[in-house]
């Protein structure tokens, strides 16, 4: 079975260089983007706490991303750890649970 994923990047361009960074490890393991959250086995918020307007973007995109969860769309919320050429990055996924006989998709 195919395991997707959605990508919802806020902020900085480097905030987008480290989203793209993501993607290329997430298709490396084996996860296809998709380009809506809902039916994701899960979604990735990454967002920059420094620019006030990414900082109301991603409370508005974690918000929508709860929603989703509510709904049986996605489940629950775990840490999730990559590096990239020495460089530690760390992101939070909203991964469905509910997945019957396939087990986690992370």
């Amino acid at each position: 079975m195919e395991k997707t994923f959605a990508m919802i990047s806020l902020g900085c361009a480097k905030n987008l260089v480290n989203s793209e960074q993501m993607l290329y490890l997430l298709g490396e393991a084996g996860y296809t983007l998709v380009p809506e959250a809902e039916g994701a086995d899960f979604a990735v918020v990454n967002t920059c706490g420094f620019i006030d307007a990414a900082k109301s973007e991603a409370i508005d995109a974690i918000l929508e991303m709860a929603e989703l969860k509510k709904a049986g769309k996605l489940g629950a919320l775990k840490d999730v750890k990559m590096t990239w050429n020495g460089q530690f990055t760390k992101f939070i996924t909203a991964e469905k649970t509910n997945t019957a006989g396939t087990g986690s998709a992370g």
